[in-house]
Formats: C-alpha cells, structure tokens, sequence
C-alpha cells in the first residue's frame, strides 16, 4: 500500500509538472507575437514602415493573421 501512495504523489507530481510546462508553452506562444503586434503599431504609428514580422506568416491562427494585417 505503501509503494502505491509514492506512486501516486510522483504521477500527481509529473502531471503538475507537465501542466505548468505546457500553461508557460501556450502562454508565451501567444503574447510574443501580440507584443510585435504592439510593437508594429507603435513604429506605424511614428511612421516607421521598415517593420518584417513575416516570421509571422507561417502561423495559420488569428494571431498570424493579426500580426500580418
């Protein structure tokens, strides 16, 4: 019985690991191209056009398509 208790505190432990890798994942997919998004707009803004954020394209989201609006 003991060695199933271990067993479960590892596989609890893994799983809050493995979530918390894939919330930063997700999390940081999402607002890099959002802040050069942020960061185009504000070079538009001042009239700067030399922006290449096609790095960007290959992205087949929403995202993508804001960031290349």
């Amino acid at each position: 019985m003991e060695g199933a208790r271990e067993t479960m505190f590892i596989l609890g432990a893994l799983a809050i690991a493995f979530a918390l890798t894939l919330a930063i994942f997700l999390t940081t997919s999402i607002t890099g191209p959002l802040k050069a998004s942020v960061q185009a707009a504000n070079k538009i803004a001042a009239k700067d056009l030399t922006i290449d954020l096609s790095k960007y394209k290959k992205r087949g989201d929403e995202i993508g398509d804001l960031v290349q609006a």
